[in-house]
């Protein structure tokens, strides 16, 4: 960074595009809009190029203000987390983890819990979303996704593989049976993930090309898991979904010997010469960790 660049307008400036709104933005840091506004004009002026555009409705990045910010956010949150750690040790680690990770990934859930209870002065933000994240736009630092990443300046570690199985009530398979093979299931009502008011079981089962009707679809295992533990359906859950149940009994699997497609989990981050502390611990958790979603 040049001698004319101002740290902390540089920071103004991440927190600008992350919040979308210079007033938002000085309100997160705790300046007058006025002095926020002023420290970014001027980091414009002596880069000479316009980073924002202003409207009523908030700013944006222009093309080279998104380039600043990509090669800019990475380098100020390391700055900011050896500012942070500078006379802490490893179990004082601290700083901000801004985490994503599908929607009911129970394992994700679990192991940010313990990654927090080892460190406790680490702040957790945890998005639970289908979309696919843009770490550099959306100022996420990790997350948990079903596909290897293509992007070159991420890193993909793979977790876990994670099937899908069928499950049932002992009361639901009283009133309806048992069906003997995966053809037979378009005799019951089934709850799962699916499109358009359909299950696609080439997803679940190595068996290809079965299309099945469903009775509830949803992109919310809670809401599926609830159905079928309501004898309304037979679900079709992840494993981590339904231990419990199938321990305790109340859910029973169908058709187990079925041979399972193996969904990859991976724990994605950007590539970056000189990651965060927090991060880095992060990362290292999680490999370390065997509870990933089996």
């Amino acid at each position: 960074m040049g001698d004319d660049m101002d740290l902390n307008a540089i920071r103004m400036f991440i927190c600008a595009v992350q919040m979308g709104s210079l007033s938002k933005a000085a309100e997160k840091l705790q300046l007058p809009l006025s002095t926020l506004s002023r420290n970014i004009s001027e980091l414009e002026k002596n880069l000479r190029i316009q980073l924002l555009e202003r409207a009523k409705t908030g700013v944006t990045p222009t093309v080279a203000g998104q380039k600043f910010y990509e090669q800019t956010y990475l380098n100020m949150e390391a700055i900011l987390e050896a500012e942070r750690n500078l006379h802490h040790d490893e179990q004082q680690l601290s700083g901000l983890l801004r985490i994503t990770t599908p929607p009911s990934y129970f394992p994700a859930w679990k192991i940010i819990r313990d990654f927090q209870q080892r460190y406790p002065n680490v702040q957790i933000q945890c998005t639970a979303s289908e979309r696919i994240t843009d770490f550099f736009a959306d100022g996420v630092d990790v997350a948990f996704r079903f596909y290897r990443e293509s992007d070159d300046r991420v890193i993909a570690k793979k977790l876990t593989e994670v099937g899908q199985i069928l499950v049932a009530t002992p009361a639901f398979l009283a009133k309806f049976g048992a069906p003997n093979s995966l053809e037979e299931l378009q005799h019951f009502p089934l709850a799962g993930y699916g499109e358009n008011g359909r299950l696609r079981l080439e997803k679940m089962f190595l068996q290809q090309n079965i299309e099945l009707p469903a009775y509830f679809v949803s992109n919310d295992f809670q809401a599926i898991l609830e159905y079928a533990l309501h004898d309304c359906a037979i679900g079709f859950l992840p494993p981590y979904c339904v231990e419990q149940y199938l321990t305790s009994g109340q859910l029973v699997e169908i058709l187990p010997n079925e041979p399972k497609y193996q969904h990859q989990m991976y724990l994605v981050y950007p590539s970056h010469k000189h990651p965060s502390a927090v991060l880095k611990a992060f990362v290292k958790f999680c490999l370390a960790d065997n509870k990933c979603g089996k």
